[in-house]
């Protein structure tokens, strides 16, 4: 799908709201990051082994292969549109009650208290504020059961490496003979 195109869907999703819903647009067959680096590499005049590798580095934390668009218990329903649905969960968030830490800003006290949405919310961003990682996994794990963090929720978050060259130092993509680093999926 192409940048105008999902904008397109977007706009129409919009178009149909009426509050409160949830659209999941069908945005058509995905494509894989390496057919992407491929084309380009093609397309810039150069050739894969030769000008320029491709090297496959695997997921980093919290990197996924694939975009989840629903979980289990949603349902879809079919609008005026054929790309566009409305996702409908069987469990009414505004009514729920969750189990989760109270986090004053300034002391980050974790003993769990019950609330409501907005508690949950408050305590997600307090985590946030403080930097705790952990925290904020956990918290949203209580307020998305079907969350699955890729590393324990007590463990520190892996940092990606630093980017040491500024963006105005690096080669223009027609002089660039060095390695593509990519993740595929």
């Amino acid at each position: 799908m192409t940048i105008p195109e999902a904008v397109q869907l977007v706009l129409q999703a919009a178009t149909l709201g009426k509050g409160g819903e949830v659209f999941v647009l069908d945005m058509g067959k995905p494509i894989k990051i390496v057919d992407l680096a491929r084309d380009l590499i093609r397309l810039s005049g150069l050739e894969e082994g030769q000008d320029i590798d491709i090297v496959f580095t695997g997921l980093r934390p919290d990197e996924k292969m694939f975009e989840e668009l629903y979980i289990s218990d949603e349902k879809f329903t079919q609008t005026g549109h054929e790309k566009i649905f409305v996702a409908r969960n069987g469990t009414q968030v505004s009514s729920s009650k969750f189990q989760v830490p109270s986090l004053p800003p300034a002391t980050c006290n974790l003993q769990p208290v019950t609330c409501d949405l907005s508690s949950a919310v408050d305590a997600l961003i307090a985590a946030a504020r403080a930097g705790d990682a952990g925290e904020i996994r956990r918290v949203l794990q209580v307020i998305v059961p079907e969350y699955q963090p890729t590393e324990p929720a007590n463990q520190p978050t892996s940092e990606p490496a630093p980017i040491t060259t500024p963006a105005r130092d690096l080669p223009a993509l027609s002089d660039l003979q060095a390695t593509l680093r990519l993740v595929d999926g």
